[in-house]
């Protein structure tokens, strides 16, 4: 993953010269990333500034690729890996269950197929986020009849208690509710040495066509910073929800 298309002063050097693998990292890879900033001048509004991060996949090759997001790419990556029983390699494949309630416009049980399609564009993207929420339902519904399982089989044990090591290296890549959020960080001598996150940009402004094309995408923060013009930080922090790509 590369960091491109960011104002601020360059750097040199790296933290990591190769990822636990043994791949090589780029100067620009986010575990060797540096934050400097370059401020622009006071109310010097018309001056191009951005604090945005252009993230791309670079391939063993050095080829850069952009990469794809959202429900489409998981119910995409879902579909093609096999990994699960649904997958058939071209499509996803599962049964929603029948429901008792009577209020219900489809109660009984249907079977639902999600196909790959040939061509990425915003009306598949809107298609796979429809499916991606009866999938949702259908993997939610048989992970709380295996956690049923194994209560009742007595594994009850839903905690393991960590240590955390003085050094190491760490990345957590998730989807929030408005898109794909990353984090790295590297720690030395029990503290955190780096820290460099790509956050998702709210795809809730513009106007409706706009809106169509980014599918209807919320922006629903997980904490919240309020600077109260006194010195004070106050900072209210909520839990979130997100789904692992």
């Amino acid at each position: 993953m590369l960091i491109i298309h960011i104002m601020r002063i360059g750097w040199d050097g790296k933290d990591m010269e190769k990822d636990p693998l043994g791949n090589e990292l780029d100067k620009n890879h986010p575990w060797n990333e540096q934050t400097n900033p370059k401020p622009q001048e006071a109310k010097k509004w018309d001056d191009k500034y951005t604090w945005l991060k252009c993230p791309r996949w670079q391939s063993k090759g050095g080829k850069i690729y952009v990469v794809e997001v959202g429900p489409l790419a998981r119910m995409y990556i879902t579909a093609v890996s096999k990994k699960v029983p649904e997958s058939t390699g071209k499509s996803l494949k599962f049964t929603l269950p029948r429901t008792n309630r009577i209020d219900a416009k489809v109660p009984d049980a249907m079977d639902v197929e999600w196909k790959m399609p040939s061509k990425i564009n915003a009306l598949e993207r809107i298609r796979a986020r429809a499916y991606f929420h009866a999938y949702t339902a259908y993997v939610t519904y048989n992970q709380v009849l295996a956690a049923l399982g194994a209560i009742k089989a007595g594994a009850s044990k839903v905690w393991t208690k960590y240590e955390k090591p003085k050094d190491g290296i760490g990345v957590g890549i998730v989807e929030a509710m408005r898109g794909v959020v990353a984090h790295w960080c590297i720690m030395k001598d029990g503290k955190i040495q780096k820290y460099q996150i790509m956050t998702e940009k709210g795809t809730y402004d513009g106007i409706d066509v706009v809106r169509t094309i980014r599918s209807f995408d919320p922006c629903l923060g997980c904490a919240i910073h309020v600077y109260d013009g006194k010195g004070i930080l106050r900072k209210t922090e909520e839990i979130g929800t997100g789904c692992t790509i």
